[in-house]
């Protein structure tokens, strides 16, 4: 699916703005940004389509249901690129400002909210397949879940003077704000998850 690919490849560019203080990464997210803008619309009005005219739904052997959840999946893809221009402009002012420790740990955020994201889309089209059984989805709520966790310990930290790892004001911030790029994107996936459960108990019906 292009909108997985775009939104992924966002945030592979946005966390190596904030960890590596890659120079032009605003602008190259930002045309991601467009490119999942027209898509998804496009998307809408192919399902609007749909929802209006039983013979388009026919044609591409697609129940309404599907369809839905199909537009709702692709607007939440539309939002994790949208965060990832969070995190990439977050990156354009930390200024290669974060400690190793704490770059490693946001990059190990970013994987997980990727990740998120990358399972819940193999649910969504495990479900439109007509599969009644999506272990997928429960990847991606299970690694959603972990980025919260981890969030919680970043955001504990950074209120905590004797965090070495945030030794400044800046640095705090800049790994506070990122992390909650990082968390609304691991919820896109968890959102993209629970479309892909409901197709699939459709199907069980």
């Amino acid at each position: 699916m292009r909108l997985r690919f775009n939104a992924l490849a966002a945030h592979e560019a946005a966390i190596d703005a904030v960890t590596a203080s890659g120079g032009g990464v605003v602008e190259r997210v930002e045309d991601r940004c467009h490119t999942a803008d027209r898509t998804v619309r496009l998307i809408e009005r192919y399902g609007n389509r749909g929802l209006a005219q039983r013979s388009t739904l026919d044609a591409l052997a697609v129940s309404r249901p599907q369809v839905a959840g199909c537009v709702a999946a692709a607007r939440a893809l539309e939002r994790a690129t949208a965060r990832a221009g969070d995190v990439a402009a977050v990156g354009e002012r930390a200024a290669g400002s974060l400690d190793d420790d704490v770059a490693r740990v946001l990059r190990g955020v970013s994987e997980d909210a990727c990740a998120s994201v990358d399972a819940a889309t193999d649910a969504l089209v495990e479900a439109v397949g007509g599969s009644s059984r999506v272990p997928s989805a429960h990847d991606a709520r299970r690694q959603c879940a972990r980025v919260r966790r981890v969030a919680d310990c970043v955001e504990r930290a950074a209120l905590d003077d004797d965090a070495a790892a945030m030794r400044t004001p800046s640095t705090a911030a800049v790994a506070v704000r990122a992390i909650d790029g990082l968390v609304g994107t691991a919820d896109c996936g968890a959102a993209i998850a629970a479309v892909a459960l409901r197709m699939a108990v459709g199907a069980q019906r």
